[in-house]
């Protein structure tokens, strides 16, 4: 009976042991319910349940086998972008006044400033035209070239003074000495404005930087320059005038005789003719050349030409006598020109009288 007993012990353990080989335990709640480590291990043999229950001697427990953990995977999340609020700009109100500044300012910015060809590759535009464009670029120069004897005040104004370099530059000596104004673009896309104050005038630019277009050298044309040479040129002919004027002696109205008639045809026949009873005045006209006055000659009774004191001044000849007849000649041969003056008072009286000139 305790034979029995005992060998049916030995069959139901040896049963058990073969089942738990072929059913892999459960593992443990602790090791589940463990914390994963922050950096997967190095992978642990596994030894099979099979070996194990093999070695196991009867009536022990067999061990539970190792699990290799999960690697883990760490999610980056993504970037969240900021959302920026709308913000709302008050801008003050306008008036018609300032509204009337604002449009005349836009028509003198928009005007197109027309450049022309200057001499060595210069772009000119005419000052004061409209708003000047200048187009530079990176690694590029572009050269603003003020009138010579022109200076630069202190020095210039930028609208964005850390993308842009400007420098000053001379050329020249002494009064003939020029100011330039050398450009220099960091980037590409900028656009800003520059002005530029002189002991003449101030300067108003746009600057446009790109890729690779640029203008090299810039200069102006000065409209008021010329219109103050023609107003000089005005006030030099008003004295002239006045100095004409002057030149003639005082006389008395009563005294002057224009009783004179004029024969021939040249450029340079007088259009008066008058005495004050001592010298007589030839004035001829504004067509005759300073280089192509005529000489003048006082012909006698006889029609011979003779030699008289005379000094042309300011488009008048001043002779120091009176005349019965005179001539204005100019060239010689068949190329002479002449133009013949009589005193009609005198030469009739003259001719009548038998005396010849007086």
């Amino acid at each position: 009976m305790k034979t029995r007993f005992g060998l049916t012990a030995v069959v139901l353990a040896l049963t058990g042991m073969h089942a738990s080989a072929q059913t892999a335990a459960t593992p443990p709640a602790s090791l589940t319910a463990a914390p994963a480590p922050a950096a997967a291990p190095a992978p642990a043999k596994v030894v099979p349940a099979l070996e194990t229950a093999q070695a196991c001697t009867p009536g022990c427990a067999a061990p539970a086998p190792v699990v290799k953990p999960k690697p883990v995977v760490k999610r980056v999340p993504a970037p969240v972008t900021p959302i920026r609020e709308k913000v709302e700009v008050i801008e003050p109100k306008t008036d018609a006044t300032s509204d009337r500044a604002i449009n005349q300012s836009k028509d003198w910015l928009n005007a197109e400033n027309r450049p022309t060809v200057g001499d060595d590759g210069r772009v000119m535009f005419t000052y004061g035209a409209g708003l000047p464009v200048v187009v530079c670029a990176p690694l590029r120069i572009c050269v603003i070239e003020l009138q010579p004897g022109e200076r630069v005040n202190k020095e210039v104004h930028l609208g964005d003074s850390v993308r842009w370099i400007v420098t000053p530059a001379e050329s020249g000596s002494g009064k003939s000495t020029q100011t330039l104004v050398v450009i220099k673009p960091k980037e590409v896309g900028l656009d800003t404005n520059l002005m530029i104050p002189t002991d003449k005038r101030n300067y108003y630019i746009r600057l446009i930087s790109r890729s690779s277009d640029y203008v090299a050298r810039v200069a102006f044309n000065y409209p008021e320059e010329a219109k103050a040479a023609w107003e000089a040129y005005a006030a030099k002919r008003a004295e002239l005038a006045k100095s004409e004027v002057a030149d003639m002696p005082a006389m008395s109205i009563e005294r002057l005789k224009f009783d004179y008639s004029i024969e021939g045809d040249a450029p340079f026949k007088p259009i008066r003719v008058l005495d004050n009873g001592e010298k007589t005045y030839i004035q001829l006209p504004a067509t005759a050349k300073a280089d192509e006055i005529p000489v003048l000659v006082v012909l006698n009774s006889e029609g011979k030409e003779q030699l008289v004191n005379s000094r042309f001044i300011n488009g008048w000849y001043e002779v120091d006598r009176l005349f019965d007849r005179a001539a204005l000649i100019l060239g010689v041969g068949s190329e002479q020109r002449k133009v013949v003056i009589t005193n009609n008072a005198r030469y009739k009286r003259s001719f009548w009288n038998f005396g010849g000139e007086r």
